[in-house]
């Protein structure tokens, strides 16, 4: 089976979100930002919840909204223990999703696990694909450093997404946080169907890593696809307090992250 469709008038501008990460804060004045542009269309890439200290408030914001919500992969870390298939926890990470399980609760847990894993919509010209991370699954990541080849793949038809998926105009994902926009001019022999298509990554709500501003993506244009990325600057005093005032584990890396943009790596 294809992708999900998910029908939003052609005429009509679509916000892009990423990685909330359980950060209310960011999320809030980001959907702020939207409201403020008259943009009436969202969808979220994954990682609604995990590292932050406000997983029910964020996911609650998304849910009462009804905006549509893609599977990340922090949401396959945080319902491993709705499942039966032994995928163990990661190092030193226990704790920390132990937490945050604790804090959504079952029913919350069961919400993120019924999320799909891309999200087709049309515009103008042909499909935009939503991902998470990769056409792959939640884990095979495509960093804004790697080979031209890897971005091909992202509108390669895969069983992640039905092997009889078209291909797409357009391709977003988010899982690393980081801004990017790049078109394929080149190499066309990888896929010949995606060259000149766009990929784009609108970066992170709740943790990003390239600045420590949040970012999202605008999708409009009436005759052809157009894209425009917005930085929000927020409290982020605001939220290191909210985080210092959660228990939550894993503090200090959180604050780091929150405070400078810089991922600090968790050691054991």
């Amino acid at each position: 089976m294809p992708p999900s469709i998910l029908e939003i008038p052609r005429s009509q501008a679509l916000a892009v979100i990423s990685d909330t990460h359980a950060n209310i804060t960011a999320l809030s004045a980001v959907l702020s930002d939207i409201d403020r542009r008259g943009v009436k269309h969202i969808v979220m890439l994954g990682d609604v919840a995990g590292k932050g200290p406000s997983p029910c408030e964020t996911l609650d914001a998304l849910r009462s909204r009804n905006i549509p919500c893609i599977f990340g992969n922090w949401d396959e870390l945080l319902i491993r223990s709705l499942r039966t298939d032994g995928k163990p926890e990661l190092p030193g990470m226990r704790s920390a999703l132990e937490w945050q399980r604790a804090q959504l609760g079952t029913e919350r847990l069961e919400w993120l696990a019924s999320l799909p894993y891309a999200l087709d919509i049309p515009r103008f010209g042909g499909l935009v694909r939503l991902l998470h991370a990769s056409s792959l699954d939640v884990w095979q990541r495509v960093r804004e450093n790697d080979p031209l080849e890897k971005f091909y793949e992202l509108f390669d038809a895969t069983p992640a997404v039905g092997l009889d998926a078209p291909t797409p105009i357009a391709v977003g994902y988010g899982d690393i946080h980081t801004v990017l926009v790049r078109h394929l001019r080149s190499i066309p022999e990888i896929n010949p169907a995606a060259r000149g298509a766009l990929v784009f990554n609108p970066g992170s709500v709740g943790n990003p890593l390239d600045l420590p501003v949040p970012s999202y993506a605008i999708l409009h244009g009436s005759q052809q696809l157009e894209l425009s990325l917005i930085r929000v600057p927020y409290d982020r005093d605001l939220e290191c307090r909210r985080a210092v005032q959660s228990g939550m584990p894993q503090l200090e890396e959180y604050l780091v992250e929150t405070r400078t943009g810089h991922y600090r790596q968790r050691i054991g």
